[in-house]
């Protein structure tokens, strides 16, 4: 059981409750997002579970969550980094914004970079695989939608990354 907090939209608590007790359509939660690029300028992505509930066999951020009671979305951020793909790295935020679903639910997600060139150690329960893409075909991916991909993922690349 994780007990995340609901926020208004000012991204203030509301009220801490269990994640599956979450009303969708009305509770605002918190997300961290994290974008992993390699040396070589790739982005890593991440093949969610073919069993996970929502949205499996498809690409997704290098890892993201829900951000629990009493942390911070660094905190969340770090401690899905290593939950998801076993790695720890430096973070840089990007920019945190609302984000809505097409079934209307909502979230403040808050963007992390970072980067690294080492050995991943994958939790099966959450991520397929692992695998660093250019830019250019993570665009085709979205344009052709080739190989799924979440669309969170796809608006994050496309508003700030895609040219």
């Amino acid at each position: 059981m994780e007990i995340i907090d609901i926020v208004d939209l000012n991204d203030k608590v509301i009220k801490s409750i269990d994640e599956n007790k979450r009303d969708k359509l009305k509770d605002i939660c918190r997300a961290s997002i994290i974008i992993i690029k390699n040396s070589q300028d790739k982005y890593l992505l991440q093949l969610r579970a073919a069993h996970d509930k929502s949205y499996s066999n498809c690409w997704d951020f290098s890892a993201a969550g829900g951000v629990n009671t009493n942390e911070t979305y660094l905190d969340g951020a770090n401690r899905e980094l290593f939950e998801e793909i076993g790695i720890k790295t430096n973070l840089t935020f990007l920019i945190k914004e609302l984000y809505q679903y097409k079934d209307k639910s909502r979230e403040f997600m808050s963007i992390y970079t970072g980067t690294y060139n080492g050995e991943f150690n994958l939790n099966s329960n959450e991520v397929e695989s692992v695998k660093f893409f250019s830019l250019e075909q993570i665009k085709q991916m979205i344009q052709n939608n080739q190989g799924k991909i979440h669309p969170q993922c796809s608006y994050v690349f496309e508003k700030y990354y895609i040219k």
